[in-house]
């Protein structure tokens, strides 16, 4: 005997007191083909303009779309990874009909609807990070493609959605030829409470203001949480990263009144540079001006 004894591991189990898990979300629009506006669409207040101005602790609640099931096959496939075995991610979203609720132990829609006639599944359009921990998959279906009542989305590694699929919502899309649908997969890996996004002191954008002038204010190095508030009594224009035009500016990303405030968590968007304009004489740092990030 080798002298290891072997122990069964304990199974894996949500815990109220580490609420770490992978969850998946899908955000979904209608868009009219003729005019490009969107006619209906799915939850997602995360993924809303508006949301960067909702307090910090309150965006942790909101949710990036409508929750659906990370399945077994996913978690599987994402155990086999941590190991060093090669493994095929997913890159495919599929449609169907089928309206039976999601379950854990799904591993295919319930039925499939071919979107172009003769494929179960078309690749993503686009693959990228948005903020740390979290993983984006869009793929855009046009006017041809999926025209049916839509009751399942499933989130594939290939043109196949009769097996080892990773994730599966229930929605309910009435699409027509005339318009274009576009889905928004996230995967996230959620932040429990404790685990930071980054640790440290913040660090303050440096430079000298004066009077009704494109003024740049720069960080010693890039930050990607940013937090400005303006008390200097008159009105300010601000753009990241990038000059404006004209003065009174005419190009410009954000306006901050006299006693309000703006801050950005994306975690996706490296701020170097604050350009700044105002009819007020200023050397940062100062109270009358607060530019900080981390």
């Amino acid at each position: 005997m080798s002298g290891i004894v072997s122990i069964p591991p304990p199974k894996p189990r949500w815990n109220f007191l580490d609420q770490f898990k992978v969850r998946g979300y899908v955000d979904w629009e209608l868009v009219d083909d003729a005019t490009g506006k969107v006619v209906k669409r799915g939850e997602g207040t995360a993924t809303r303009w508006w949301y960067r101005y909702i307090p910090s602790f309150l965006q942790q609640l909101l949710r990036l779309g409508t929750e659906n099931a990370v399945v077994d096959y996913a978690r599987n496939r994402m155990a086999t990874a941590v190991i060093g075995t090669s493994v095929t991610y997913p890159t495919f979203i599929a449609l169907g009909t089928g309206t039976n609720a999601v379950a854990a132990s799904d591993t295919a829609l319930q039925t499939v609807s071919q979107y172009d006639g003769s494929n179960d599944a078309k690749v993503a359009s686009s693959q990228s990070l948005k903020g740390l921990y979290t993983s984006r998959i869009v793929v855009q279906f046009g006017t041809t493609e999926g025209n049916v009542t839509i009751r399942e989305l499933g989130l594939f590694p290939a043109n196949d959605a009769s097996q080892n699929m990773w994730a599966r919502v229930n929605v309910n899309i009435a699409k027509t030829s005339s318009e274009r649908l576009n889905v928004y997969w996230y995967i996230v890996f959620e932040r429990r409470t404790g685990l930071a996004i980054k640790s440290g002191t913040s660090i303050g954008a440096t430079g000298s203001i004066t009077p009704n002038a494109d003024i740049t204010l720069t960080f010693a190095s890039a930050v990607t949480i940013m937090f400005i508030h303006n008390n200097s009594g008159v009105l300010m224009y601000v753009k990241l990263n990038g000059a404006f035009t004209g003065g009174p500016p005419t190009e410009y990303d954000f306006i901050l009144q006299d006693g309000q405030s703006y801050f950005m968590s994306e975690e996706e968007i490296e701020v170097s540079t604050v350009h700044v304009y105002m009819n007020d004489t200023l050397t940062m740092p100062t109270n009358e001006l607060i530019v900080r990030g981390w």
